[in-house]
Parts: C-alpha cells; sequence; structure tokens
C-alpha cells in the first residue's frame, strides 16, 4: 500500500488550515465551522480543537447533512 500522507503530514496541514481562518478572521469573536456530513464534520472537529488552542475567538461547529447524490432534490440538513 502506498502512503500517500503521514498522519503527520495531515495533522500538519489541517494546523495550518486552522491558522490560516485565524489569521483571516482576526479580530472577529465567533468562527462557525460547517462541515458536510460525515467527513467534513469530522475534518472540521479537527480544526475547531486547533483553533480553540490558538485562542482569541468562540469556535462552533455544525454538521450540514445533504444528498451528495441528488444535491439540489432534497432539503438541506444542519444541525449540531
Amino acid at each position: 500500500m502506498n502512503t500517500i500522507l503521514t498522519h503527520t503530514q495531515i495533522q500538519n496541514i489541517i494546523r495550518r488550515m486552522a491558522f490560516q481562518i485565524a489569521e483571516t478572521f482576526f479580530g472577529d469573536d465567533e468562527i462557525v465551522l460547517v462541515g458536510v456530513a460525515e467527513n467534513g464534520y469530522i475534518l472540521g472537529n479537527e480544526i475547531k480543537k486547533y483553533l480553540e488552542k490558538i485562542g482569541g475567538f468562540n469556535t462552533a461547529i455544525c454538521k450540514l447533512s445533504i444528498d451528495k447524490k441528488h444535491p439540489i432534490a432534497n432539503s438541506i440538513v444542519t444541525g449540531k
């Protein structure tokens, strides 16, 4: 099996994403992340953990559930 990225490399990328978000929204009180269920929500939670370590604002995450095969045909549901 070929490894594309190691666990450490993935964590470094997620941490860098969190710093980019923190830099972009510096001065704001709150950041709301929306992750598309399921993997996007998992990634969002990982980013949220790094944002909380960076500090300076409240961070919330919301899960977006959507029919990925027929996104327009069905309703979009959000929740925590």
